[in-house]
């Protein structure tokens, strides 16, 4: 069995990571710098949402994800 804890633990780990690189980045453009798949970008940020890591900038027409410092 998988264990979804340490899967999307990881995941959430490795977009922290990518947005402490470059803060404000699309759901593609953190996908395509961490190497991650899009579906399991979305969970990581749901993930780093739920510990209120994360904020969601949408002034422009798509979303950008920040760390809340």
């Amino acid at each position: 069995m998988v264990d979804v804890v340490e899967i999307f633990g990881g995941n959430a780990g490795t977009v922290w990571q990518t947005l402490k690189k470059r803060n404000l980045l699309t759901v593609k453009e953190i996908a395509s710098r961490s190497k991650l798949k899009v579906d399991d970008v979305l969970i990581a940020i749901g993930w780093l949402g739920r510990e209120g890591k994360i904020f969601i900038d949408d002034s422009k027409r798509t979303a950008r994800y920040g760390l809340i410092d």
